[in-house]
Protein backbone atom coordinates (compact mmCIF):
# COMPACT_ATOMS: atom_id res chain seq x y z
CA UNK A 1 0.00 0.00 0.00
CA UNK A 2 2.90 2.39 0.68
CA UNK A 3 4.15 1.85 -2.87
CA UNK A 4 0.70 2.60 -4.30
CA UNK A 5 0.54 5.81 -2.24
CA UNK A 6 3.97 6.87 -3.50
CA UNK A 7 2.94 6.16 -7.09
CA UNK A 8 -0.28 8.11 -6.66
CA UNK A 9 1.61 11.09 -5.22
CA UNK A 10 4.09 10.97 -8.11
CA UNK A 11 1.27 10.73 -10.66
CA UNK A 12 -0.49 13.70 -9.05
CA UNK A 13 2.69 15.77 -9.14
CA UNK A 14 3.24 14.87 -12.81
CA UNK A 15 -0.38 15.72 -13.62
CA UNK A 16 -0.05 19.11 -11.92
CA UNK A 17 3.14 19.95 -13.83
CA UNK A 18 1.73 18.77 -17.16
CA UNK A 19 -1.53 20.66 -16.55
CA UNK A 20 0.26 23.90 -15.71
CA UNK A 21 2.57 23.60 -18.73
CA UNK A 22 -0.36 22.92 -21.06
CA UNK A 23 -2.46 25.78 -19.71
CA UNK A 24 0.46 28.22 -19.85
CA UNK A 25 1.25 27.17 -23.42
CA UNK A 26 -2.41 27.51 -24.40
CA UNK A 27 -2.67 30.98 -22.89
CA UNK A 28 0.63 32.04 -24.49
CA UNK A 29 -0.46 30.74 -27.91
CA UNK A 30 -3.83 32.47 -27.80
CA UNK A 31 -2.65 35.76 -26.27
CA UNK A 32 -1.19 37.11 -29.50
CA UNK A 33 -4.37 36.84 -31.56
CA UNK A 34 -5.77 40.35 -31.86
CA UNK A 35 -9.52 40.52 -31.50
CA UNK A 36 -10.00 36.99 -30.15
CA UNK A 37 -11.32 37.61 -26.66
CA UNK A 38 -12.52 34.09 -25.93
CA UNK A 39 -10.34 33.83 -22.83
CA UNK A 40 -10.66 36.14 -19.84
CA UNK A 41 -7.71 38.37 -19.03
CA UNK A 42 -7.61 37.72 -15.31
CA UNK A 43 -6.15 34.53 -13.91
CA UNK A 44 -9.05 34.30 -11.42
CA UNK A 45 -11.72 34.39 -14.14
CA UNK A 46 -9.73 31.94 -16.26
CA UNK A 47 -9.54 29.56 -13.29
CA UNK A 48 -13.27 29.81 -12.65
CA UNK A 49 -14.15 29.04 -16.26
CA UNK A 50 -11.66 26.20 -16.33
CA UNK A 51 -13.24 24.73 -13.19
CA UNK A 52 -16.66 24.72 -14.85
CA UNK A 53 -15.29 22.85 -17.86
CA UNK A 54 -13.40 20.41 -15.65
CA UNK A 55 -16.52 19.73 -13.56
CA UNK A 56 -18.58 19.10 -16.68
CA UNK A 57 -15.96 16.67 -18.00
CA UNK A 58 -15.62 14.90 -14.66
CA UNK A 59 -19.40 14.38 -14.41
CA UNK A 60 -19.42 13.07 -17.97
CA UNK A 61 -16.65 10.61 -17.12
CA UNK A 62 -18.39 9.57 -13.90
CA UNK A 63 -21.61 8.85 -15.81
CA UNK A 64 -19.66 6.92 -18.45
CA UNK A 65 -17.95 4.72 -15.88
CA UNK A 66 -21.21 4.06 -14.02
CA UNK A 67 -22.76 2.86 -17.28
CA UNK A 68 -19.82 0.99 -18.79
CA UNK A 69 -17.17 0.14 -16.18
CA UNK A 70 -18.59 0.44 -12.68
CA UNK A 71 -15.37 -0.84 -11.14
CA UNK A 72 -13.59 2.29 -12.49
CA UNK A 73 -15.98 4.82 -10.92
CA UNK A 74 -13.37 5.73 -8.32
CA UNK A 75 -11.14 7.34 -10.97
CA UNK A 76 -13.47 10.16 -12.08
CA UNK A 77 -14.84 10.39 -8.54
CA UNK A 78 -11.37 11.25 -7.24
CA UNK A 79 -11.08 13.87 -9.96
CA UNK A 80 -14.41 15.38 -8.96
CA UNK A 81 -13.35 15.52 -5.33
CA UNK A 82 -10.09 17.27 -6.28
CA UNK A 83 -11.96 19.85 -8.34
CA UNK A 84 -14.43 20.75 -5.60
CA UNK A 85 -11.78 20.76 -2.84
Amino acid sequence: EAQAKNLEEWAQAWENMARQAFLQGYRDATAGHQGSKFLPDSAEAFGQILSVFELEKAFYELNYEFNNRPTWVSIPLKGLLRIVA
